[in-house]
C-alpha cells in the first residue's frame, strides 16, 4: 500500500507527472481535477464552485478529504459541485489558463469561482503544447538545456516591476471572465498569507460584490510561532490538515 504520509514527510518530493498524479487520491486524469471520483460525470443541473490555484489549493500534503475545498463541499456548498482544479507549481498565468478552460466549457454553471492566486515570480512557457512552470532560483540538475535557457532568460527579466504588472495582469482577466460567465470570485494570494507584511502586490482593482479579495487572516492575526501549526512540515511548507480547516472557515467567513 502506497504511504502517502512517508512521501509528503521526506524532503525531496516526486515530481508533478503523470505517475504521480495517478496513485493522488480522488485524482481524476481525465477532467485533470482532484475532487472528482473516476466514475462520476458533471450533469447539466450542476451548478459549480471552481477553485483554482497551485499546490496551496491543490493540497499538497494531505488527502482529498482533509483540503479546504472539500471541507467547503460539506459545508456551506452541499448543494453545488466543488471541483479543485489547483495545480502543483502553477504560474498565476498557468492558474487563468485553466480557469478559461473549464470557463469555455462549463462556464454556464459556474456559480463561484475562489481563487488562491501564486508567487508573482513563478512564470509559464510552453514548449510541445506542454506547460512548464519556472520558478526562479529553483530547477533540477536533470533539466534539459533549453529549460535551463528559458529558466536562465526568466531570471534576467525578473524584477519587482515586471512581476507586479503579470501579476495584475492575471487578476484582471480572472476578473473579466467573471462578468463574461456571470460569476462570483473570492481571491486571495500566497506571498501575503507567507509574509504578512507583503504589500506592494497587492492589486489596486476595487472590489464589489461579484470580486472580493478574501485576506485569510489565520496568518496575519497569528504570531510566526503559532502559524507554524498551518504548515505540514519545515521541509514542505504547506498545510496541514488543521490548516486546511482553518482556511476553510476563514473562506466561508467571507462568503
Amino acid at each position: 500500500m502506497f504511504n502517502f504520509d512517508e512521501m509528503y514527510r521526506t524532503p525531496h518530493h516526486p515530481t508533478c507527472n503523470d505517475n504521480w498524479y495517478k496513485i493522488c487520491d480522488d485524482w481524476n486524469y481525465e477532467y485533470q481535477t482532484r475532487s472528482l471520483a473516476p466514475k462520476e460525470t458533471i450533469n447539466p443541473e450542476d451548478r459549480i464552485v471552481l477553485c483554482v490555484g497551485d499546490s496551496f489549493t491543490f493540497g499538497d500534503g494531505v488527502y482529498y478529504k482533509d483540503t479546504w475545498s472539500n471541507k467547503l463541499q460539506e459545508t456551506i456548498f452541499k448543494d453545488y459541485k466543488v471541483i479543485n482544479v489547483g495545480v502543483r507549481g502553477a504560474s498565476n498565468d498557468y492558474i487563468t489558463h485553466v480557469l478559461s478552460n473549464w470557463c469555455s466549457e462549463y462556464g454556464n454553471q459556474i456559480e463561484i469561482v475562489i481563487a488562491g492566486m501564486t508567487f508573482s515570480y513563478r512564470r509559464t512557457y510552453y514548449k510541445d503544447r506542454k506547460p512548464n512552470n519556472l520558478s526562479v532560483g529553483f530547477i533540477g540538475s536533470d533539466k534539459e538545456q533549453w529549460f535551463k535557457d528559458i529558466h536562465s532568460s526568466f531570471i534576467n527579466m525578473q524584477s519587482e516591476e515586471n512581476d507586479k504588472e503579470n501579476y495584475n495582469k492575471n487578476i484582471l482577466l480572472i476578473r473579466g471572465l467573471g462578468k463574461i460567465c456571470n460569476f462570483k470570485t473570492y481571491w486571495w494570494d500566497v506571498e501575503r498569507q507567507i509574509n504578512p507584511n507583503l504589500h506592494n502586490l497587492h492589486s489596486n482593482l476595487i472590489d464589489d460584490r461579484d470580486f472580493t479579495y478574501t485576506p485569510l487572516e489565520i496568518f496575519s492575526a497569528n504570531s510566526q510561532e503559532e502559524r507554524e501549526i498551518y504548515y505540514i512540515s519545515k521541509d514542505d511548507r504547506h498545510w496541514s490538515s488543521e490548516g486546511h480547516t482553518a482556511v476553510a472557515n476563514m473562506i466561508a467567513k467571507h462568503i
